[in-house]
């Protein structure tokens, strides 16, 4: 694998979503190539640091530019992929941008400081909607998704008083797989693994990711590419190693943007 081909690669590689076909290839061309691995800490750095601001932030321009760039780059074309990689591979990238341009516009915007005063409820459903808005532009601008694509956005929140807080993001495409990110910050390492699941009115659970790593703030980011309707799919649950719930959130559909 050339360098074009690993940088292509490298925003789902930042977030842990690369197909499965590539990891290996990627991390041996990394091992070798210092300009490309460099471009990889680089985009590994963005997504821890912009995941838990604690305070609204605005994602470096040249990080927004490149993960433009990276978007657009991966419209299907008519090479030997196979469609179900080609399409999975898409998917990965959107991923991954929504979770970079959310991280920086969602978990600062719609958490409060946490040394500040806190925030009244329509403050925090104006900076909700804001965030909404600017994602939306983000991915139109991307000119990648359908038209049609849906999106979702919750806080997650302890059932006490425990300093425990997280977000939760769902993109529901009508023409392709639908797609999960989930934040969590201040969690207690002692309790991991964590799992991440998404359920519906009805009892039915999807997994999303199990958490077994945190930073040094008790925090993580996981995503998941998810070949199902995840339409119904509106409540978040976070659970620690024991089973028990630490974090839970109902996700809101997102405001029409123009």
């Amino acid at each position: 694998m050339n360098c074009p081909a690993v940088r292509d690669r490298l925003p789902e590689h930042a977030l842990g979503v690369a197909d499965h076909h590539d990891v290996h290839a990627i991390e041996r061309h990394l091992a070798w190539c210092a300009a490309c691995r460099k471009e990889a800490r680089d985009l590994e750095r963005a997504a821890a640091t912009l995941a838990f601001a604690p305070a609204p932030v605005i994602p470096p321009r040249e990080l927004e530019e490149r993960i433009v760039l990276a978007v657009r780059r991966d419209r299907p074309s008519s090479s030997t992929i196979t469609p179900s990689r080609r399409r999975g591979r898409r998917l990965g990238v959107v991923l991954v941008a929504a979770a970079l341009m959310v991280a920086g516009l969602g978990a600062g915007a719609v958490w409060s400081r946490r040394d500040g005063p806190p925030v009244n409820p329509s403050t925090h459903a104006q900076q909700q909607d804001a965030a909404f808005e600017r994602f939306q532009r983000f991915i139109q601008t991307a000119k990648t998704t359908d038209p049609r694509t849906k999106a979702a956005v919750g806080l997650l929140t302890p059932s006490g008083q425990m300093p425990w807080r997280g977000a939760a993001l769902v993109i529901v495409s009508p023409s392709g797989d639908d797609q999960v990110v989930v934040t969590v910050d201040g969690l207690p390492g002692a309790r991991r693994p964590y799992r991440v699941e998404i359920t519906d009115g009805h009892g039915h659970a999807v997994p999303v990711a199990v958490v077994r790593r945190l930073d040094k703030e008790g925090g993580a980011m996981v995503g998941r590419v998810i070949a199902r309707d995840l339409t119904d799919y509106v409540r978040v649950v976070v659970t620690d190693g024991r089973g028990r719930k630490v974090l839970t959130g109902v996700l809101d559909p997102a405001p029409a943007t123009g």
